[in-house]
C-alpha cells in the first residue's frame, strides 16, 4: 500500500504571528487543523510537525491522486479568511508530497523529499 507524506507549511505565518500576536496565531493554527481534518478520510492522518508545519499521511493514493488531494486542501485553506481574534486574515499554504510503498525508505528521507518538492501556495 502506498503512503503519501505531505508536508504543509503556512505561508507568511511568522509575519502574521509577529503582527497580530501569539493568541491570534494559535486561533489560526486551530482553525487550520479543523480545515485539514475536514478534508481527510477516516484512515488518513494529520498532525502538527513544527511551528506552522503540518504532516499529512494519505494512504492508498498514487502520485496523481496525492497531488489532486493536496490541491484540494490548498483550496480549502484559502477559501475564506481565518478568524484571528478580532480580525480576519487570509492564509495560504505550500505543500510538498512524497510517495512510498509501506516499508520503503526511512521517515527522515521521505520527509526531506516532501519538503524539497514543495508545491508553492499563493504567496
Amino acid at each position: 500500500m502506498r503512503r503519501n507524506r505531505c508536508l504543509l507549511d503556512m505561508d507568511r505565518f511568522k509575519s502574521m504571528n509577529d503582527s497580530r500576536g501569539h493568541r491570534s496565531a494559535d486561533i489560526v493554527l486551530k482553525e487550520l487543523a479543523q480545515r485539514l481534518r475536514s478534508q481527510l478520510r477516516g484512515y488518513d492522518g494529520v498532525g502538527r510537525y513544527g511551528g506552522e508545519e503540518f504532516l499529512l499521511v494519505l494512504l492508498g493514493c498514487d502520485l496523481r491522486g496525492a497531488l489532486a488531494r493536496t490541491a484540494e486542501i490548498q483550496r480549502t485553506v484559502a477559501v475564506g479568511p481565518f478568524a484571528a481574534d478580532l480580525a480576519k486574515v487570509s492564509m495560504t499554504v505550500s505543500m510538498g508530497v512524497t510517495i512510498a510503498h509501506c516499508g520503503a525508505g526511512d521517515s527522515a528521507t521521505l520527509l526531506h523529499d516532501a519538503r524539497s518538492g514543495s508545491l508553492p501556495g499563493q504567496k
